[in-house]
């Protein structure tokens, strides 16, 4: 976590608006402008230059004309996202079939649900790093043994060492990870992504409450070239999304806004097929989905009257505040990555003191 700021308030809000649901005509603007090349900047910052390459793309007419480096740097971008991407769906595809043969069928979380199935006809939109899925309670040893068989090996980032302890057997890594969601990261010779398989979708902070029989239970399955799985309900996506990153990853005690996360949110509601059951949304996350989803129409235009009109109102006046003199001031922003970070460890301490202690390995305090 880089707590410097990154870029002005209003770029930031030019770029939100631009991957927006009503981006296209702030682009028009900005392509006719030497404003792009400040805009891509800001994209390379946070993580999110393939999106804005891949919508200006769309919008590029005979009229209009970009400068060479910038359109260079955006089409190159744009081309290693998309061939990455098609590598690691690849690699989640043949990981599933090998799964299926043990009578598993993963449901992959996060950004790799997204990447099989909500933006499959876009894979350079959204940068993937790992590769997530879970298992029903009784497979994760078989699950493991399976990939094992297959070339994974176990790699332990736990500790405070430079580089990471290869495990060699299964026992040994669902013990070492007992206090963690998932075990330790799966890796394979020539393959692109880091594999994470979880045994909860949620840490135990918020696993407590019983998620984990419904969330299974409502997964979607599947299936492409003869791979077998199942993703989240769009509910349960939401609830991985505003939980696992805007809560627990500190966003929302940071003051600060995951344009990645933003957009999948929006890619979510777009690809259901059905209404949301927005109760159910709130029944786990509180507020703080209300609040997610006011922030997302504040940054990146109204997307839907009907989700937020049904929640009630919560004022994000005084955090949009917070927001930019986090973004303008190095200070504040110091100061509140100071609290986010006292409150993680202090949740951390509550729900999984033993992971507690790897933590502060990494921060080299113990």
């Amino acid at each position: 976590m880089n707590s410097r700021p990154s870029t002005n308030w209003s770029q930031f809000r030019l770029l939100c608006r631009a991957l927006g649901p009503v981006g296209d005509a702030v682009l028009l603007q900005e392509l006719t402008t030497s404003g792009l090349r400040h805009l891509v900047e800001t994209a390379s910052y946070h993580d999110v230059l393939p999106a804005l390459a891949l919508r200006v793309a769309e919008l590029i007419g005979d009229d209009l004309s970009l400068e060479n480096s910038v359109e260079e740097e955006m089409t190159r971008a744009l081309r290693q996202n998309t061939m990455r991407n098609m590598k690691i769906s690849a690699q989640a595809l043949k990981l599933a079939k090998v799964l299926n043969k043990a009578g598993i069928d993963p449901v992959f979380l996060k950004g790799t649900a997204q990447l099989l199935v909500t933006n499959r006809n876009n894979l350079g939109f959204r940068k993937q790093v790992d590769i997530d899925f879970l298992v029903a309670p009784g497979q994760l040893e078989l699950a493991a043994e399976r990939l094992i068989d297959d070339g994974y090996s176990f790699y332990d980032f736990t500790g405070n060492e430079k580089v990471p302890v290869q495990l060699r057997d299964v026992q040994t890594a669902v013990e070492k990870s007992r206090s963690h969601h998932h075990l330790p990261e799966l890796m394979k010779d020539g393959c692109p992504a880091i594999v994470e398989l979880h045994r909860y979708f949620l840490p135990a902070c918020w696993q407590q409450k019983k998620l984990l029989e419904p969330f299974l239970a409502s997964a979607l399955t599947h299936e492409i070239n003869g791979a077998r799985f199942r993703i989240p309900s769009p509910e349960f996506q939401i609830i991985h999304l505003v939980l696992g990153k805007f809560v627990h990853d500190g966003y929302m005690a940071r003051q600060s806004f995951p344009v990645r996360e933003a957009c999948d949110y929006l890619h979510i509601q777009e690809a259901a097929d059905r209404r949301l059951d927005f109760g159910l949304i709130t029944q786990y996350c509180g507020n703080a989905e209300a609040l997610f989803a006011q922030l997302v129409t504040e940054l990146m235009g109204q997307y839907s009257s009907e989700a937020l009109s049904a929640r009630g109102g919560l004022s994000v006046a005084q955090r949009m505040r917070l927001m930019e003199m986090r973004m303008n001031s190095v200070a504040v922003s110091n100061t509140l990555d100071i609290y986010a970070r006292i409150q993680h460890l202090t949740h951390s301490l509550m729900h999984s003191p033993m992971k507690l202690r790897g933590y502060l390995a990494r921060l080299d305090i113990i």
